[in-house]
């Protein structure tokens, strides 16, 4: 389903350039994304650091590109037939269209379209929208895919996990079928995975942000209402079920800045599970996107978070990003402000005292 929207607002979108719009008819580059990899893990009660998470996280990716690959090649596979019958049927029309070069008749692209439709008057013309490049790129079982689809690597068989230099071994899925079905029918969109920062849109659904790990464990909320202090609903649903959730505990976690390693009566996993990315060796998030580079066609917004970063530290994530083979090393680095704001929200300890207080003078 997500592929089959994204592809269709590529047809329906706004450009606000010719040469995007040119661009997206040619290629049909559609980006699919994630949020809640964290998520996931917390329901699951893996920590974020375990072998195990780094298994589920491929598990995932995998399903991801395998579905959205099947999804284009079937949106082909379903355009082929007619668009093969219309382009014959309607050739004296797209004989018209006389340009040399790919991109001279690509500039002209809407406008054939319009015109082919207002001639023809077809309902397949108004369902399948039809562009030149693919009238004069295309025919056969292939007539439905994107227009360049001929010459890419999928056409040759070789998917983003053989760029790499690496095979799925999960056995969940028949690649090679789908490499079979891909070769005859093509796709309808030339790039397909893309996990981008989710941070609008993981506020509004109540999600951590895209694959990262919890920032914190108490996060701020700003309203027409005013500002609140929110915990992680995961953590707060299990300190509560154990019985440990009171006010004591809240203002530990408050005054460590949203972290629970300081806390006492609290199991090692559960401080391991909700380590926040602060608390996280950040090799470990280039191993974790490495492990799904293989199954990401465009490439992946890996934000770092480093405390307080120089020189030597960020050269050796760069060079860790670049071994391991990915093909953004650093999204954004985030780093500790210097200094830290005064924790109002703290209530004071009480001070517990025999001496009566002077009612006169307390008033």
């Amino acid at each position: 389903m997500v592929a089959y929207n994204l592809n269709r607002i590529i047809d329906v979108n706004f450009y606000p350039t010719d040469k995007t719009r040119i661009s997206n008819l040619l290629h049909r580059p559609i980006g699919i994304g994630v949020q809640g990899l964290a998520d996931v893990f917390a329901l699951m009660d893996v920590a974020f650091t375990s072998e195990q998470a780094r298994e589920i996280n491929k598990l995932i990716f995998e399903t991801i590109y395998h579905a959205a690959l099947e999804s284009s090649m079937e949106i082909a596979k379903e355009r082929a037939g007619k668009m093969h019958i219309m382009t014959r049927y309607h050739q004296h029309i797209f004989q018209k269209v006389d340009v040399p070069h790919l991109d001279k008749f690509a500039k002209v692209d809407w406008v054939s379209r319009e015109y082919i439709a207002g001639v023809a008057d077809d309902a397949w013309v108004n369902e399948l929208l039809p562009i030149p490049a693919e009238m004069h790129s295309l025919e056969g079982d292939l007539a439905g895919a994107y227009s360049s689809f001929i010459g890419s690597p999928a056409s040759k068989g070789q998917l983003q996990f053989d760029m790499w230099g690496t095979t799925p071994t999960s056995g969940r899925y028949d690649w090679s079928a789908l490499k079979a079905d891909i070769q005859q029918y093509g796709l309808r969109n030339s790039l397909l995975v893309a996990p981008m920062p989710t941070a609008s849109t993981s506020q509004i659904l109540g999600n951590n942000e895209c694959f990262e790990p919890f920032t914190s464990n108490l996060y701020s909320r700003r309203t027409n209402a005013g500002e609140f202090v929110l915990p992680n609903k995961y953590l707060l649903a299990e300190l509560i079920e154990l019985g440990l959730w009171n006010e004591a505990l809240k203002d530990n976690i408050i005054l460590n800045k949203g972290s629970i390693q300081q806390l006492t009566g609290v199991s090692a996993h559960l401080k391991e599970k909700y380590k926040t990315v602060w608390e996280i060796p950040m090799k470990h998030l280039i191993d974790m996107a490495a492990d799904r580079g293989p199954y990401i066609c465009q490439s992946q917004s890996l934000n770092l978070w480093v405390e307080d970063p120089d020189y030597k530290a960020l050269t050796a994530l760069h060079f860790h990003a670049w071994q391991a083979g990915l093909k953004t090393g650093i999204y954004y680095l985030r780093r500790k402000a210097k200094h830290q704001a005064q924790q109002f929200t703290i209530r004071p300890p009480e001070q517990h005292t025999d001496k009566e207080d002077c009612l006169m003078c307390s008033s």
